[in-house]
């Protein structure tokens, strides 16, 4: 229908181009682009300022600004976004799905962000496709290789003060020992520590209940 202001209405889906319309997943009523050729569809929106372009080629659909490829989606599902790609709303949310299950989320909240697995799976990072640190499901963590506080580190662990101590802290419950325990193959050989029970500080074999010196 064409009223007297030249405006058309369309009571059913309009095709535009050759071929037959199509609907294969039973939309309500469309209006659907179609080029029997091989230099693909698309329909354009332009105003006087900007003008922005969806369209097919060669199996993939396109939204461009009308001079760069913005967005990219192939057939297989990869999308490709040419720019920042930006989540903006009241506590974002971005989740990492396997077969329509969350398994990944990166959150942010009003004074905090999160990176975190959903559901009992632990998180690896890694760098150069290596595992450097793991979190663990209860929370453990686990490190590859060497830790440095302040330092780049050349043994295990090396803690450097950049000023002032350079001090371990630690903080055991009331009635409960502080130690620290040597090991050689995976069994302990000697523990040095605070024993509670006597509120000596002790070297020992096993642990500073059983003291040697």
């Amino acid at each position: 229908t064409i009223d007297t202001s030249e405006n058309a209405t369309f009571a059913g889906t309009v095709l535009v181009g050759g071929g037959t319309l199509t609907n294969p997943q039973s939309w309500g009523e469309i209006l659907q682009v179609q080029n029997t050729g091989t230099n693909g569809a698309g329909v354009s929106v332009k105003d006087s300022n900007n003008e922005y372009n969806l369209a097919t080629y060669n199996g993939s659909f396109y939204i461009s600004d009308g001079t760069d490829e913005r967005m990219t989606l192939t057939s297989s599902g990869t999308t490709t976004f040419a720019g920042a790609l930006k989540v903006s709303y009241s506590n974002p949310a971005f989740d990492l799905q396997e077969s329509g299950t969350s398994r990944f989320r990166a959150e942010l909240g009003a004074s905090h962000s999160y990176l975190s697995t959903i559901g009992a799976y632990a998180m690896y990072l890694r760098t150069n496709q290596t595992t450097a640190l793991t979190l663990h499901s209860d929370q453990d963590a686990q490190f590859a290789n060497k830790v440095g506080i302040g330092m780049s580190p050349a043994e295990l662990l090396d803690i450097v003060s950049a000023s002032g101590d350079a001090r371990i802290r630690l903080d055991a419950p009331a009635s409960s020992d502080t130690e620290i325990k040597f090991y050689n193959d995976g069994t302990v050989q000697y523990t040095i520590g605070h024993d509670d029970a006597t509120d000596n500080f002790v070297i020992g074999g096993a642990n500073v209940d059983a003291p040697l010196v």
